[in-house]
C-alpha cells in the first residue's frame, strides 16, 4: 500500500495501492485500502512491474540453482535464455551430446533431456525462482545436424535443422537466437538463416541475432539482419547492440536504418547494457577455421606449433569479424582484456593478458594460447571495447531496451564465478543509478552518469517493451488481471555495488520482489521461494 506507482507503460507515476489474489494483480485503487494476510507498506518506495531480462545466458545456471539470486535480488522477475546462437536444447546427434555432457559437467550436472519440450520440463520439475522464457539458439541446432562444421548444409540437413526448430517452437520456444560471430553460427550464410527464419516467422516468434559484426563491418552486419527481416518476415531483435571497437560512433547510422527500416514496415529493435566492457567464453578470441570441428580439433591445433604460427596470423588479419575483444587483439590492446573466469590458473583471474605475458615472460599471443591448453578450453574473458557515447545514443533511442548479456548466478557453490562479469548482478539499478540518477562511480572502469531519460521511461524499457516483443501480454505492467510480478524499490538508494574485480555483490534499494504473487524477495533478502513459471510461446496472442 501506498506505493508510488511506475506502472511501465512509459506514462507518469501514480501513488495507490495494488491488491493481489491467485497470483494476479485482482485491484488498484488510490483511496482504497485491501483486507490481506501480508501488507507491504511501500510508502516512499517505487512500485514497479518485475523486470524482463530480454538478454539471458541462464539456461544451464539456473538449473545448478534455480534460486536466481544475482538476477531476482535485482529485481529480475523473467529471464529470456538462449541467446547468441546457444542453448540448452534441442540435443541430439554425438557432436552435440558430447559437447553439452561436457559443458553440463563443469556444474556436476547429467544431461536428461534431448527436446526442448523435455528441457523445459526439467526445469519446471526442480523449480525455479523466476520466470523463464526461452529462445532456441540457432548454432545449437546447427550442432545437432552438422556439427562445427564450415560449409553451407545440404538440402537434407537444412530440412532436418527446419525440423528440429520447428519442433522447438512447437515445445514453447519464443523464438531462434543467433550468434554469427560464434562457432558454428559464424559459418551460415544468409540464405540458410532466410530458410530458418521463415519458420519462426510461421510462429509469430522472435529473431534474435548477435550480428555478424559489431565492429569494422557493423553497417554490413545489421544490413544482413534487415534482409533476413525482410526475406523471411521475422521479427527481429538487435542484440546488446551499441558498436564496439572499429565502429565507434556508428550507432547513429545504425540506428538511422532501424528507424528507416521500421517506417517501410520491418518489426526491429534493439537492447544494450551499460557497461563499458562485454565479456566472452576464453576461446571466442580464436579464428573462424581455428575453431571447426569442436573440442578436439582445436586442442589439436594449439598444440602445433606451426599452426600456433597461423592462427596469430589470422587473429591480428581478422578475416572473419570476430566477438568485440577481437578487435582489442587486433590492435595490440591485451592491456584491455583480462582473464575473468577459469579453473586451473585462479591466480590469474582479473589480471590483464598483457599482465599475464610479462608475469610468464611471453608474448601475450603464447601466453593466451597457452592458458587455453591449460584450462582445457573453458573460462571468460572480459574485455573494454564498448564506447559510452554510443551506449547513451541506443539507452535513448525509443527502440531499445535493457538486456544484462549475463547468468543467473550465486555467490557460492559451483556459481561462484571469480572476477565474473559485474552485470550479472547489477545490471538494472545500474541503469537507474547512471542514466535516471545521472550518478558515476568511481569504483567502475570508465563509468560516468548523466540523466538522459525518466524513471518511467527506464522502467518501461526493462517491462514492457522486453514484454511486447516476446508476446507476453500479462507480464511487464502494473495492470488488473496481470500476473502479479513486482519490484519494489527505494529511488534513491537502489544502486549496483559490484565491479570487474569484486562482481559477487548484491545491489541496494530493491526491498522486495514478487513473481506471480509470492514474495521472493523481502526487505532485501531472498525468502528461498520458487513460484517461477517457466512460459511457452504460442502461434496466437493468448492469455494464460
Amino acid at each position: 500500500m501506498n506505493g508510488i506507482i511506475v506502472d511501465g507503460s512509459g506514462n507518469p507515476w501514480f501513488k495507490a495501492n495494488i491488491a493481489i489474489e491467485d497470483g494476479r494483480i485482482s485491484a488498484i485503487s488510490r483511496h482504497e485500502y485491501f483486507n490481506a494476510e501480508r501488507v507491504i507498506d511501500a510508502s516512499g518506495l517505487i512500485v514497479a512491474p518485475g523486470f524482463i531480462d530480454i538478454h539471458s545466458h541462464s539456461d544451464v545456471t539456473l538449473l545448478v540453482d534455480p534460486l536466481a539470486e544475482s538476477k531476482v535480488m535485482q529485481g529480475v522477475t523473467l529471464e529470456v535464455v538462449g541467446n547468441c546462437g546457444s542453448s540448452a536444447a534441442p540435443v541430439v546427434g554425438d557432436f552435440a551430446v558430447k559437447r553439452m555432457r561436457r559443458r553440463l559437467a563443469e556444474y556436476n550436472l547429467n544431461l536428461e533431456w534431448s527436446s526442448v519440450g523435455e528441457y523445459l520440463s526439467f526445469m519446471e520439475r526442480r523449480g525455479v525462482s523466476v520466470n523463464v522464457a526461452m529462445l532456441v539458439g540457432h548454432g545449437q541446432i546447427r550442432s545437432c545436424v552438422m556439427g562445427f562444421e564450415a560449409r553451407e548444409p545440404t538440402l537434407s540437413e537444412l530440412e532436418e535443422m527446419k525440423l528440429l526448430l520447428r519442433d522447438s517452437l512447437e515445445d514453447g520456444a519464443f523464438g531462434m537466437s543467433s550468434g554469427l560471430v560464434y562457432a558454428p553460427g559464424r559459418f551460415a550464410k544468409t540464405d540458410e538463416l532466410v530458410e530458418l527464419c521463415r519458420v519462426v516467422a510461421e510462429y509469430n516468434g522472435l529473431y534474435a541475432t548477435h550480428i555478424r559484426g559489431e565492429r569494422e563491418t557493423i553497417i554490413e552486419a545489421v544490413s544482413e539482419a534487415l534482409y533476413i527481416a525482410e526475406k523471411s518476415g521475422v521479427r527481429l531483435q538487435l542484440s546488446h547492440h551499441p558498436p564496439k571497437i572499429g565502429a565507434y560512433g556508428k550507432s547513429v547510422e545504425t540506428l538511422k536504418m532501424i528507424e528507416d527500416a521500421r517506417g517501410k514496415g520491418l518489426d526491429v529493435a534493439c537492447d544494450f547494457h551499460p557497461y563499458t566492457a562485454g565479456s566472452t567464453s576464453l576461446s571466442a578470441l580464436l579464428p573462424a577455421w581455428a575453431q571447426e570441428g569442436g573440442f578436439e580439433k582445436i586442442i589439436e591445433r594449439l598444440k602445433d606449433p606451426v599452426t600456433r604460427v597461423k592462427i596469430r596470423e589470422d587473429m591480428i588479419r581478422e578475416p572473419i569479424p570476430g566477438p568485440g575483444p577481437c578487435g582489442l587483439v587486433k590492435r595490440g590492446l591485451w592491456n584491455m582484456i583480462f582473464l575473468s573466469e577459469c579453473n586451473v590458473n585462479k591466480d590469474l583471474i582479473g589480471k590483464s593478458f598483457d599482465e599475464i605475458a610479462r608475469l610468464r615472460g611471453k608474448d601475450p599471443f603464447e601466453a593466451y594460447f597457452d592458458i587455453l591448453l591449460e584450462e582445457n578450453l573453458s573460462g571468460s574473458i572480459i574485455g573494454f571495447y564498448y564506447d559510452e557515447n554510443d551506449i547513451r545514443n541506443v539507452a535513448v533511442s525509443p527502440y531499445s531496451m535493457v538486456g544484462s548479456d549475463g547468468y543467473a548466478l550465486a555467490p557460492r557453490g559451483v556459481l561462484v564465478r571469480e572476477g565474473g562479469h559485474p552485470r550479472s548482478y547489477s545490471t538494472f539499478p545500474m541503469v537507474i543509478r547512471k542514466y535516471v540518477r545521472g550518478e558515476s562511480r568511481s569504483e567502475l572502469l570508465y563509468d560516468r552518469g548523466d540523466k538522459i531519460m525518466s524513471l518511467e521511461t527506464a522502467i518501461m524499457k526493462m517491462t514492457s517493451l522486453p514484454a511486447s516483443r516476446l508476446n507476453i501480454h500479462d507480464r511487464g505492467l502494473i495492470r488488473v488481471g496481470f500476473q502479479a510480478d513486482i519490484c519494489i524499490f527505494d529511488y534513491n538508494r537502489i544502486s549496483d555495488l559490484s565491479t570487474y574485480y569484486n562482481p559477487q555483490v548484491f545491489p541496494v534499494g530493491v526491498e522486495y520482489v514478487i513473481v506471480n504473487g509470492v514474495i521472493v524477495v523481502d526487505r532485501g533478502r531472498h525468502t528461498g521461494a520458487k513460484p517461477g513459471k517457466v512460459l511457452r510461446h504460442r502461434k496466437l496472442f493468448y492469455k494464460d
